[in-house]
């Protein structure tokens, strides 16, 4: 019963705002409207809208917390919690965020905290990005004449360089863990396998284009610039779970920041 209510309910967030679309379009479209009463009426449509999902986020988040204190993981009682209430997209959407932002408050109190861990490095894209970002908040503060549009755009663009300073962050402020009796990889918070030494063998130092996945018995896990960069056999087969895939899997094409380094640290 509850999970009609909740499939019934995540179908109306999406719907409310494709009918209130689709109406305005049609309106502007048929000349019914002008555009200052299309804008007029969608803010107007769209408050109630934004109060449902607001107050559904609310929801999900008290379920965060009490599967959190009834013993679940943090992250995992949120992102459970959120894809339980919210459409899949807006899930995705706020929880990747919110990652973002805790993996730069996480670098703000631990300026190296990748120590000891071996992360999908991530680098020149975000670099552009923040390149860009940079210029167009230069530059389109000084084209705006208006300090009220002007003030709402530059606390957009502040916002825009924080959450890509956390994408890029997320990887080092949670990488793979190389402990000492298991290899513990991870998807930024998602830990998507725990590997037992005394059941895994590094094959050898391969590089390879690859796609995050789960296929036929091997994981891969690429980092950042797309590519693995070690192969790992396991013995025996060990559960993995990527996103909504999941599966036993006997190889993981990895890719990490120095294969030669963790090849080295391996125990034999």
């Amino acid at each position: 019963m509850s999970g009609n209510w909740s499939t019934g309910w995540r179908r109306l967030l999406v719907i409310i705002p494709a009918v209130v679309l689709g109406g305005e379009a049609v309106a502007l479209l048929t000349g019914l409207v002008s555009w200052r009463d299309a804008v007029l009426l969608l803010v107007v449509l769209e408050l109630p809208h934004l109060a449902l999902v607001l107050g559904s986020m609310g929801y999900a988040t008290v379920l965060a917390i009490r599967r959190w204190r009834a013993g679940e993981p943090r992250w995992i009682a949120f992102r459970r919690s959120y894809y339980q209430v919210l459409p899949a997209p807006l899930a995705w959407a706020v929880t990747r965020e919110l990652a973002s932002l805790i993996a730069v408050g996480t670098l703000i109190r631990w300026p190296r905290p990748g120590i000891g861990g071996y992360s999908a490095g991530r680098g020149r894209v975000f670099a552009v990005l923040l390149v860009v970002i940079l210029v167009e908040l230069v530059v389109l503060h000084q084209l705006i004449p208006w300090p009220g549009v002007r003030l709402a755009h530059d606390l957009v663009g502040l916002y825009s360089l924080v959450i890509v300073v956390g994408y890029w962050a997320v990887p080092r402020t949670h990488p793979h863990r190389l402990l000492p009796d298991q290899l513990e990889l991870r998807a930024g918070h998602d830990v998507v396998a725990v590997l037992p030494w005394p059941g895994t063998v590094v094959a050898e130092r391969e590089t390879r284009p690859g796609r995050a996945a789960i296929t036929n018995g091997v994981l891969v896990l690429p980092n950042g610039r797309g590519v693995t960069t070690l192969t790992l056999r396991l013995r025996e087969p060990a559960t993995a779970r990527l996103g909504r895939s999941g599966g036993l899997v006997r190889v993981v094409e990895l890719g990490v920041d120095d294969p030669d380094g963790f090849r080295a640290a391996v125990p034999v």
